[in-house]
């Protein structure tokens, strides 16, 4: 007996995404290449092998492949919520593609956002991406009742991106990147950084603010950066 696979689709389904027949069986050929797919009635497709010689381990990867075929939509999103918010519809997706979303002409582009940052950037540029950085952080504390000024947050997007690209709040990140030895040593890998710099024969010019605060000297800002004198010579 020939070794198949037979799959009986849900035909409310396929009137509700607007699918065919057809289109199902043109997306599992492109998906598996080496399947021979038939169609029975109006609901029902046969995938067997294109193999002279195949066994059922050979069928269960095709079977598996033909299931994980894309048949409808955008890739990258796997799930979609409607909700209806200030008597308007907004769609929420579990995935993201976002140059492809934005393409779409009934997609608002000045309203669509997403959270994968990197995206952002990638998509829309680093300006974006710092925005969303503050948006991302205030809706965070803000659903925590956490209130921080904005200025702050500002600074920590302003610092995350201002090489270009996006640095996380991490030793590999903002703080790996600090040419101060001793405003790197502060934030975890203390022994790592010390030593690593003594070995390299590494000088710091105490420049920053972190490491003033480490030696007792007053940091580089404001008063700090200059000397006030009694000018003793303008007095009677």
């Amino acid at each position: 007996m020939q070794l198949q696979v037979e799959y009986e689709l849900n035909e409310t389904l396929l009137e509700d995404y607007d699918i065919g027949l057809t289109d199902v069986k043109e997306r599992i050929e492109s998906s598996a290449r080496k399947s021979k797919i038939a169609t029975k009635g109006d609901n029902k497709i046969i995938l067997e092998s294109s193999e002279e010689d195949y066994d059922l381990r050979d069928l269960k990867d095709l079977k598996n492949k033909s299931e994980e075929s894309r048949i409808k939509g955008i890739k990258g999103i796997e799930q979609v919520v409607i909700n209806e918010k200030d008597d308007e519809w907004q769609l929420q997706t579990a995935g993201t593609s976002l140059r492809k979303t934005l393409k779409i002409k009934e997609v608002d582009e000045n309203r669509t956002i997403s959270n994968d940052l990197f995206e952002v950037a990638r998509v829309l540029g680093i300006e974006a991406l710092r925005q969303r950085i503050i948006e991302e952080t205030n809706e965070t504390l803000a659903a925590q009742g956490i209130g921080v000024d904005n200025r702050h947050i500002m600074l920590l997007a302003d610092m995350m991106t201002i090489e270009g690209s996006l640095a996380g709040t991490t030793r590999y990140g903002i703080v790996g990147n600090k040419d101060s030895m001793l405003a790197r040593s502060v934030f975890e890998e203390t022994k790592k950084h010390l030593r690593e710099g003594s070995l390299k024969g590494e000088q710091d010019p105490l420049e920053g603010v972190v490491e003033n605060i480490i030696t007792g000297q007053p940091i580089p800002i404001g008063t700090g950066q200059i000397d006030l004198k009694t000018g003793f010579e303008n007095q009677d």
